[in-house]
């Protein structure tokens, strides 16, 4: 991912199409520990060059999914956003670049008509998204969280079948109380 104008750790406009979601296992050296982190997966994915034209960029890419793509709702695969961000490679020898810290985001080609809230906590957008792709995807998986999840689900009057449609997983109506064995980021709830 890059074109002739682009530099690490600049902020541009890309535009790109709604893959999916993922949960990245990241380790937090300061902890000792294993974060779980949301992650929107990308693909077709169009940067804004210096004369306002969007060129092909990566075929690929994954974006932290914070607040500003949580306040957007529930998102559904093919949609197409836009966003700025800053492009970072943490590692020389990394085949796949990142995009971080989405800010002006928008839905620019929508495929529904009513969307549904997601949470701002983090720790509930990967509830949400172990929900969305359900346990035998080779993703992590905690119960505990997609639990969390449906538990604000419920508190909110939020429909929790989106999600389900979307992983073609039944819904969890129960709450349980176990212990969780990761953290998940600086979020209160």
């Amino acid at each position: 991912m890059y074109l002739s104008f682009m530099r690490y750790n600049h902020r541009y406009t890309f535009k790109a199409d709604i893959e999916g979601f993922k949960v990245n296992d990241e380790y937090a050296a300061s902890i000792d520990e294993e974060l779980y982190k949301p992650v929107v997966t990308l693909e077709n994915v169009y940067c804004l060059d210096p004369d306002d034209k969007f060129k092909f960029v990566a075929i690929g890419a994954e974006l932290n999914y914070g607040k500003q793509l949580a306040q957007l709702g529930q998102l559904a695969k093919g949609e197409t956003i836009q966003f700025n961000a800053r492009i970072v490679s943490p590692w020389a020898h990394k085949l796949q670049e990142d995009l971080r810290n989405p800010t002006k985001v928008s839905i620019i080609k929508p495929l529904m008509k009513e969307r549904y809230p997601v949470p701002d906590s983090e720790k509930l957008r990967v509830g949400y998204i172990m929900e969305v792709n359900g346990p035998m995807n080779g993703q992590p998986y905690d119960s505990h969280l997609v639990h969390q999840y449906d538990n604000w689900c419920d508190i909110y009057g939020c429909k929790k079948g989106f999600a389900t449609r979307q992983s073609n997983t039944k819904p969890s109506t129960t709450i349980r109380q176990n212990r969780c064995h990761k953290h998940y980021g600086t979020d209160s709830n």
